[in-house]
């Protein structure tokens, strides 16, 4: 091709996202045999391939390098790096914030600031009467109006993707917004259990009186969003590993604002506000392993004292035995592997956090674990560090996961009394009663509470999912 000043002739290639090639063991196509940095093998091959075909004719070889930033540890901040402390004239780089591309369509905004550390990995938005120098260890930019929504659900992440700005440990959480998770959590909401932690071989005790009130009819009913249908998730565990228990409803729906990644085009949509009713870690007995039995019992405990539980999903671990018992309760089963589902429970946990659509009882354990959660280097599945765990994240994610996929947004799922918001009511079909018709159940009959016979008695009991993920 040919350049600005003068008869120039280059020949080159372009490699895009270079930062998200990850990592893995991969042929080098030379002596060397292998590499861990897909990046690194693919730009040095690239490179002798420029090389040796054009520059011995008198041709000079390109190779663009273009991606979005992650951390400071990315092959593209990596080989600048190299590049400046080697003095190379033959490196020339660009580093472009969105705006910055096409700056006409922001010229007339109001403009935002924000300071980051690239170091800790964390930002924080300015307010605007306040001034702040950049120093070595911060920096300070400002971001037009059109891209504010953005900065202020996840700042840490809109530093990166819109500001051009490459942070430590940005790769590694999977929650980067850490304030999110503490806003999460409200402190006016009761406790269901006596305890945060159940050993199977001990009492649990119930909060009965804190979290359940009675319907026009006498009948014991939660006292927040009463006629909300609710949604247990399990991550059940054997040997001396917890399990994780959780359980939620829809409480009415919000709108937000996103922004299309491929137009850049913002919309509104409406999305499901969920209350996390409890929250609870299940651990072994001394010597023994967690009481499946007991665990399934603590469900139909909950349906026995007036909570309308209506689905439950569980890990595909361990699955079919306790699949078959839930089916003898009368509930409906159907079983998802994390195969199918891989990072979706997580992404769609994490954005409904951003969005301040989740709100839960006080939990630490539950908030330790989803500050420790990390993207593996694959980037197909999130863990956490050697000796921690993620049980109650699990549980969580279950129960965000099946509610925004099967609870349309927008609909009031069942009367939101108690400390619920409203929401446009469409998609589920009232029947006598109060009770609902689900959409997504085929000719589904909507059974009253159990009696004192217990969940699948002459009272009837509630149809269920069991999904497994």
């Amino acid at each position: 091709m040919s350049l600005p000043g003068g008869n120039f002739i280059a020949n080159g290639v372009v490699v895009h996202n270079s930062n998200f090639m990850g990592e893995g063991k991969v042929a080098t196509g030379s002596a060397s045999g292998e590499a861990y940095d897909k990046a690194t093998m693919i730009y040095n091959a690239l490179a002798r391939r420029v090389k040796s075909r054009y520059e011995r004719h008198g041709v000079s070889g390109l190779v663009f390098l273009i991606s979005s930033k992650r951390s400071t540890e990315d092959f593209t901040e990596r080989h600048l790096k190299q590049a400046m402390k080697d003095d190379d004239p033959t490196v020339f780089a660009r580093d472009y914030a969105t705006w910055h591309v096409h700056p006409e369509p922001f010229k007339d905004q109001k403009w935002h600031k924000v300071m980051v550390s690239p170091k800790s990995g964390k930002s924080r938005l300015l307010e605007e009467d306040e001034d702040v120098e950049e120093d070595e260890n911060t920096i300070v930019f400002e971001y037009p109006d059109d891209y504010h929504e953005e900065f202020v659900n996840d700042t840490d992440g809109a530093v990166r993707d819109f500001g051009g700005i490459a942070t430590d440990f940005a790769g590694k959480l999977w929650i980067t917004r850490r304030q999110a998770i503490d806003e999460m959590f409200d402190h006016g909401r009761p406790q269901w259990f006596g305890t945060s932690e159940w050993r199977t071989d001990r009492m649990l005790r119930f909060n009965w009186k804190l979290f359940m009130g009675e319907s026009a009819d006498k009948e014991p009913c939660p006292a927040c969003c009463p006629g909300a249908v609710r949604h247990v998730h399990i991550d059940l565990s054997t040997n001396q590993c917890a399990t994780g228990f959780c359980m939620g409803h829809v409480a009415g729906s919000v709108e937000v604002t996103r922004r299309d990644p491929e137009t850049n085009e913002q919309r509104r949509e409406d999305a499901v506000v969920i209350h996390i009713d409890c929250i609870l870690r299940i651990v072994a007995p001394d010597g023994g392993d967690v009481d499946h039995g007991e665990v399934r019992g603590l469900v139909y405990k909950l349906m026995k004292g007036g909570v309308p539980i209506r689905s439950v999903s569980m890990d595909q671990y361990l699955a079919p035995s306790n699949l078959q018992m839930f089916k003898r309760k009368g509930l409906r089963t159907e079983e998802i592997g994390e195969r199918r589902f891989k990072l979706k429970p997580y992404i769609t946990t994490r954005q409904a956090l951003y969005e301040g659509r989740v709100m839960s009882p006080v939990s630490e354990n539950l908030s330790n674990e989803l500050k420790s959660l990390e993207l593996h280097p694959s980037g197909k599945k999130v863990i956490v560090p050697a000796k921690g765990s993620k049980d109650l994240a699990d549980a969580l994610c279950g129960v965000v996961y099946y509610i925004s996929e099967n609870m349309r947004a927008g609909v009031v799922l069942a009367p939101s009394l108690g400390v619920s918001g409203s929401a446009r009511p469409s998609g589920p079909q009232w029947s006598s009663g109060g009770n609902i018709d689900w959409g997504d159940d085929d000719e589904y009959d909507y059974a009253p509470p159990p009696t004192s016979d217990g969940p699948g008695g002459d009272g009837g009991g509630f149809s269920s999912w069991i999904i497994l993920g």
